[in-house]
């Protein structure tokens, strides 16, 4: 792709600052995305943790709510 307009001199082609724009949101979407699975994944270890401590002093875990 061409930065330039090929229609108008020294100015940005619509089709290229529409390229960056979609190109800088998925990069900001994968970061969260990344921060996001980080944050499951913390939080699935430690419900697990908590079922098998509940589960070692003798109590039980219903299975849906």
């Amino acid at each position: 792709m061409n930065k330039t307009c090929p229609f108008k001199d020294n100015y940005y082609c619509d089709i290229w600052l529409d390229y960056d724009i979609t190109r800088d949101e998925l990069e900001q979407a994968n970061e969260l995305l990344h921060s996001n699975w980080k944050e499951i994944t913390y939080l699935y270890d430690r419900i697990d943790r908590l079922e098998k401590y509940i589960q070692s002093i003798g109590g039980t875990v219903p299975s849906e709510l």
